[in-house]
């Protein structure tokens, strides 16, 4: 179930024409994703674009405003929003803080981003 949604993380969400074609209703979806992923739609969609910001915002230099496109949030802004609510950071201080750990000679950033990698 969530394999052929990961396929439109970066698309729209699946469409209710799209559920028909596979004979699933929109009931029926919700149902059997909370049962494998433990979440609802929306949260389990929003989580992969999360991921997906993270890895381009880890292995890019993207603007923001292109990673938030690329990963579906559409804006900068509702990026910025998702990612300070599952993470506790901005995208910046995301990159910033990765990029550091990847460097060794890197001195560490001192600022409210240091350690804060994990989800909340």
């Amino acid at each position: 179930m969530a394999d052929a949604a990961d396929r439109r993380v970066h698309q729209h969400p699946l469409a209710r024409a799209e559920l028909r074609r596979v004979h699933l209703s929109v009931r029926t979806f919700s149902r059997r994703l909370r049962e494998e992923t433990g979440t609802t739609p929306g949260q389990w969609l929003n989580q992969q674009r999360v991921d997906h910001a993270r890895r381009l915002l880890e292995t890019t230099d993207l603007t923001v405003d292109r990673v938030a496109a690329a990963s579906g949030f559409g804006t900068a802004v509702s990026l910025r929003q998702h990612l300070a609510a599952t993470l506790g950071v901005s995208p910046t201080a995301y990159r910033q803080t990765f990029r550091a750990r990847e460097r060794p000679d890197a001195l560490p950033d001192s600022g409210p981003a240091a350690g804060a990698l994990t989800p909340r």
